[in-house]
């Protein structure tokens, strides 16, 4: 998402994410229809943003694929005017929308009725991991969001939240602290999973008593 007070040019559909600056959580993506004034709004989990999937971006289709959906949820005329937000995780979303169809497609900055809409949504759904510090980052200061940003992975490291961040940024990756960490709780979790995995059932057997 990029920072604008207001939505300006003629279209009929804004499409916009939030959440990709945050360290914690995965991608709210959203759609604002303007002539039935209808949002709707998918989350991209947090998984698609960790080792093995970050490394193969896997977060490009499946975000481009989640706006198809919401487009088809709304019943989108094949000949609207399209804006998507210019934001790198975006990318996709033209070319498949141009591929369904949809020949009326820009990339741009978007603006209101969507972004605070879009904002609020990210923040409830940070609330619903435990979380209630996230700031609105077109209404926040660059000092602001770094604090913020620290403060967040601070919050999930003292909250055993680190499995709900980016953790295949580089600022994870390569971060031997917090590599270690992940790390940990990664074999933690396997580990638990394959104890499970591996548990047999052994047969309790009581000796026959002998009486000769």
């Amino acid at each position: 998402m990029e920072k604008s007070n207001s939505y300006k040019g003629n279209y009929d559909i804004l499409i916009d994410d939030s959440g990709w600056g945050s360290p914690l959580g995965g991608v709210v993506m959203g759609v604002y229809k303007f002539d039935t004034k209808q949002f709707s709004w998918r989350i991209i989990e947090e998984n698609h943003f960790q080792v093995p999937k970050y490394e193969k971006k896997s977060y490009l289709s499946q975000i481009a694929l989640k706006v198809l959906e919401m487009i088809n949820e709304l019943n989108v005329d094949k000949n609207a005017k399209i804006l998507v937000c210019r934001g790198y995780c975006n990318n996709h979303i033209p070319q498949l929308l141009k591929y369904n169809g949809y020949m009326y497609v820009e990339r741009g900055v978007v603006g209101e009725p969507l972004q605070t809409t879009l904002e609020e949504k990210f923040k409830e759904y940070l609330a619903d991991l435990g979380f209630n510090g996230y700031k609105d980052p077109k209404v926040t200061n660059k000092k602001e969001i770094s604090r913020s940003f620290y403060a967040t992975v601070k919050w999930a490291m003292e909250n055993d939240k680190l499995n709900l961040c980016k953790t295949g940024w580089s600022y994870f990756t390569e971060n031997k602290h917090l590599r270690l960490e992940v790390n940990v709780k990664k074999e933690n979790t396997e580990t638990t999973k394959k104890r499970k995995r591996n548990r047999i059932k052994v047969p309790i057997v009581i000796p026959s008593l002998n009486f000769k």
